[in-house]
């Protein structure tokens, strides 16, 4: 089984990958023979045969999970990685901002507002950043393997700018570990409207992280 966290190109680099391994002796064609065999057992002995897979077959997918449910695995997933300035519960205002949000995800900012609490949401742009926050900061980062040049610039001059900023790693927990001036970090491993919803709830304070 190949597990690759990037969609493209992650079936032709974890394949790349694979072939420089047989080449250089680290895995051999017996090895992975014995691999496929076994899946082939697998897939023969059971009687589930998944349909191909469609943004429509996830969702039905997660509606079998009770809304109840789904909120507890979000909540419990939620990871306090690393502890230095920028305190949680958030403090209100909070300033608030997304990189690399999916057009589909409700923000941040609006999902902290339906909680009661007075959140602004801003652009990537630095001019428009005000100066200081009288709050807390906040900062999204959803990535499956890395940013791009671009959004990690833009990360870190907001991070230069509000260094107490609380940062959260929405979908790889790793992608902002190189960046000296993450100070508090939560990981959530999901960026989906349930681990969204929790985490807004984690921010003030309505669940406790593990």
């Amino acid at each position: 089984l190949l597990l690759y966290s990037k969609l493209a190109p992650g079936p032709e680099e974890a394949l790349a990958a694979l072939r420089e391994a047989v080449v250089s002796g680290r895995l051999s064609e017996a090895r992975i023979a014995e691999s496929l065999e076994r899946l082939r057992r697998l897939r023969a002995g059971s009687a589930a045969r998944p349909g191909n897979w469609s943004p429509e077959l996830e969702r039905q997918a997660r509606d079998l999970i009770p809304g109840e449910e789904l909120a507890r695995i979000c909540e419990g997933s939620i990871r306090l990685n690393k502890q230095g300035a920028g305190g949680i519960p958030l403090r209100t205002p909070i300033e608030v901002l997304e990189i690399n949000r999916p057009e589909g995800r409700e923000p941040l900012a609006q999902l902290l507002r339906v909680l009661g609490a007075d959140a602004r949401e801003h652009e990537p742009t630095p001019a428009t950043w005000p100066p200081r926050v009288n709050g807390s900061a906040v900062m999204t980062v959803a990535a499956r393997a890395d940013l791009s040049e671009a959004e990690t610039a833009i990360a870190q001059a907001w991070l230069r700018r509000f260094p107490e900023t609380v940062t959260i790693a929405l979908l790889n927990p790793h992608v902002c570990d190189e960046w000296a001036d993450v100070r508090t970090l939560l990981v959530t491993f999901g960026n989906s409207p349930a681990a969204r919803r929790a985490l807004a709830r984690r921010l003030l304070g309505r669940v406790t992280a593990v």
